[in-house]
């Protein structure tokens, strides 16, 4: 099935190293970062109504890209259809600080990633690491242009900020398309602590579609 079909769908249910940086927040205490887009721009998801903000304020590598136009289409998500590449360095962090993060509090940590062949190689295949400060979170493979990947941590602050890190494994250009950063309940989640988080392995829609919206955004 269209990966685009995937793309809405999933949407509907769900809705560098520099020193931590005052980044604003919404009413509900959310962070969404659109990598990739014009320093100091913003713009608010017609789908989701949830507001996005350049990655600019978070990071001081990396080279910002638009996909291909072959790949653009109506399914895509605004925050899709641009990224950041970090063809330079080993490893790149995003910095995420106060008052996005408290520390001793507990997050859902998202990162988006759409090749969409943004540098014309033809959608090669192409892996890399995606570390949470020294940890490491998840790998992402990428085996399609066409394709949109996701990972996601529940994890608490063990300081007042996040590192995000894209770290290159000889495999590929490092590159992401999205951060999310959404604040959970101390109760949620209790398996994770300042000593252990959590990774998405797998969710499926055992109720409602509006359930997903307050599980996931």
């Amino acid at each position: 099935m269209d990966s685009r079909f995937w793309w809405s769908f999933l949407l509907a249910l769900a809705m560098a190293s520099a020193g931590a940086r005052s980044q604003s927040t919404d009413a509900l205490g959310f962070l969404s970062i659109d990598c990739g887009i014009e320093p100091g721009s913003s713009y608010v998801d017609p789908l989701t109504n949830i507001s996005y903000v350049s990655d600019a304020d978070f990071i001081d590598t990396g080279i910002n890209h638009n996909i291909s136009a072959a790949y653009i289409g109506d399914g895509w998500a605004p925050q899709l259809l641009d990224l950041r590449a970090f063809p330079n360095g080993t490893r790149n962090c995003y910095t995420i600080g106060s008052p996005a993060v408290t520390q001793g509090s507990k997050y859902l940590l998202r990162a988006w990633f759409l090749y969409g062949d943004y540098d014309g190689l033809g959608g090669q295949t192409q892996s890399f690491d995606l570390h949470l400060g020294v940890n490491y979170w998840d790998r992402v493979n990428v085996t399609t242009a066409d394709s949109f990947y996701w990972t996601e941590t529940i994890t608490v602050a063990t300081a007042g900020f996040f590192s995000v890190c894209l770290v290159n494994t000889g495999t590929g250009t490092p590159f992401i398309s999205g951060i999310d950063l959404r604040p959970l309940r101390d109760s949620l989640y209790p398996a994770a602590n300042e000593g252990r988080s959590l990774v998405l392995f797998n969710r499926w829609n055992l109720g409602e579609e509006s359930n997903y919206l307050r599980l996931l955004y």
